[in-house]
């Protein structure tokens, strides 16, 4: 009955999506776990070792993978479900299992049923203790692993953009180069170096479709008059006007 719940636990985790489903499938899962060892104890051995250690794979499990505050809960679940199970078998309420080594009249034994009742608690406690130390401290190299990994993403995905804008200013800065260098800054438009090439590219451009090419050359009259009466500064605006 044991291995079938967890066989159809592990099945139903393929469905399982939202957290407070999967926790609800964890607590389904314990409630069965706890009620196997329970009949476990009751069934291989009562007190014994054999029956007792039933119930230490649930204890082990939940303080190594949950929270302390339901590692507690839960051995205080085991506790009483031990406590509740010897009680019943003593005092007749279920029959006592002919098969144990310990006969019916020790279960009757206040002292015996005490005294075994603490040590199960104490050794409870202190598995749980562990398990739960131990279980901190894999959660807590868990979490800086990934605050680690979450780090690396953020610093990935940093340098991207900035790798990204990088390479824009370069495309920007090499337009804004390109344009320098065939432009005259002052009037934008080509400079002496780039007039010669294009006139180039157009007389041949012309020879090879024999087509005829009209070249215009304008001129501003008395600029220099210009410069003398405006300024230089005045100069400069004749000339972005002519162009």
């Amino acid at each position: 009955a044991e291995g079938g719940a967890l066989a159809a636990f592990l099945y139903g985790l393929r469905f399982v999506r939202p957290p407070h489903t999967l926790d609800r499938a964890h607590h389904g899962l314990l409630l069965c776990e706890l009620a196997a060892h329970s009949a476990s104890f009751y069934f291989l051995g009562g007190v014994s070792w054999l029956g007792g250690i039933a119930y230490f794979y649930a204890v082990l499990y939940r303080g190594v993978f949950l929270t302390w505050r339901r590692a507690v809960l839960f051995s205080v679940a085991v506790s009483l479900a031990f406590v509740t199970t010897m009680t019943l078998d003593s005092s007749g309420v279920l029959p006592h299992q002919w098969y144990l080594p310990q006969g019916a009249d020790r279960y009757r034994d206040p002292e015996f049923l005490v005294t075994t009742s603490i040590g199960f608690v104490g050794v409870i406690s202190t598995i749980t203790f562990w398990m739960v130390f131990i279980g901190n401290e894999m959660r807590h190299e868990r979490d800086v692993a990934l605050r680690a990994n979450e780090e690396l993403v953020k610093t990935q995905e940093e340098l991207r953009l900035l790798n990204q804008e990088l390479e824009q200013k370069v495309i920007e800065r090499t337009r804004v180069l390109a344009f320098r260098a065939e432009h005259d800054q002052l009037t934008g438009l080509l400079n002496r170096g780039s007039v010669t090439l294009r006139a180039q590219e157009s007389l041949a451009l012309a020879r090879r479709s024999q087509q005829p090419l009209t070249v215009i050359i304008a001129d501003g009259d008395n600029f220099k008059t210009c410069n003398d009466r405006g300024g230089h500064v005045y100069g400069d605006e004749v000339l972005r006007t002519l162009a």
